[in-house]
């Protein structure tokens, strides 16, 4: 099986996951493929940008919620998306799709506000109130284990009420 890490409000086993407060930390090396989703005007340097809006700075103008990914299986060694999760439709879709086209080993990182933020409210098209237990069924050990099969490592999370978002992050195994 797969292993995978992730980075954002909650997710486990395959992929890792990472919550880190700054998403700096990105590709360990300059040869690492990394996908930002829904990088809006903020792309992460180097990194191939993927968001549904033309007037974005994506390099792929694709709607997170259209399943599958114009990727190939185990394509990217990192995957950031930053306030972007708590938009889609169908959070463990996008979860699974992510874990598709990140490689064995490779990390998926996510911010998102937590639900109690009071700024969670000020954008009508948030869809999904999360907080640092959201991911869990993602990981090994999960209660609702039978949601899906894909499984993340939770490398580390982050959780606050106050105005700084929940931070994730996940990693597929090798760990």
């Amino acid at each position: 099986m797969k292993s995978r890490h992730l980075q954002t409000p909650a997710l486990g086993h395959r992929r890792a996951l990472d919550h880190t407060p700054v998403l700096d930390q990105l590709a360990l090396d300059a040869r690492a493929r990394v996908l930002d989703i829904g990088c809006g005007t903020n792309k992460v340097p180097g990194a191939i940008g993927m968001d549904f809006n033309p007037r974005s700075v994506a390099d792929v103008i694709h709607d997170l919620d259209d399943l599958p990914y114009p990727f190939a299986d185990d394509e990217f060694d990192e995957v950031i998306g930053r306030h972007v999760i708590e938009h889609v439709r169908e959070p463990m879709a996008v979860m699974c799709e992510l874990h598709r086209i990140t490689r064995n080993g490779g990390v998926v990182k996510l911010v998102a506000p937590h639900w109690t933020n009071p700024d969670f409210a000020t954008d009508l098209a948030h869809r999904n109130h999360l907080n640092s237990y959201s991911f869990r069924n993602l990981t090994e050990g999960a209660v609702f284990h039978f949601y899906t099969e894909v499984r993340y490592l939770n490398i580390r999370t982050e959780d606050s009420t106050s105005l700084i978002p929940i931070v994730i992050g996940l990693r597929f195994g090798g760990v």
